[in-house]
């Protein structure tokens, strides 16, 4: 740039780097921008598909019985700690074929009273 003062040439500069900075603040914007948008509607994908699978895990749990949901069915019967000495004398039903049909029988005869209509 040969005739011009070096005034005008450090002002030519000086709007050139901030012409520059415009730019990449420009630049900078537009990415913050798209990527915002792009977590906002996944945000939003997310928030549908927790309510979509909580409503069916809802439908789902309905089906069954509410000593189901609960915990409070027992399948089997629980016999603690015994010792040597009762093992002997009351054995275990299932050491008894006969108690142990008796006792298949009771555990799904409490399953069925356990339905509400």
């Amino acid at each position: 740039m040969s005739g011009i003062r070096s005034s005008v040439a450090s002002a030519i500069h000086s709007v050139t780097l901030l012409l520059e900075e415009m730019e990449e603040t420009a630049i900078n914007e537009t990415v913050r921008d798209a990527v915002i948008s792009q977590l906002n509607e996944l945000i939003l994908d997310m928030k549908t598909l927790i309510t979509d699978v909580k409503d069916k895990i809802d439908t789902h749990m309905q089906k069954f019985p509410t000593g189901a949901q609960t915990g409070t069915a027992t399948l089997q019967p629980s016999y603690g700690t015994r010792t040597y000495a009762e093992a002997l004398v009351n054995p275990l039903s299932h050491a008894n074929p006969r108690l142990a049909a008796r006792e298949a029988i009771r555990a799904r005869q409490f399953m069925l009273e356990g339905l509400d209509k």
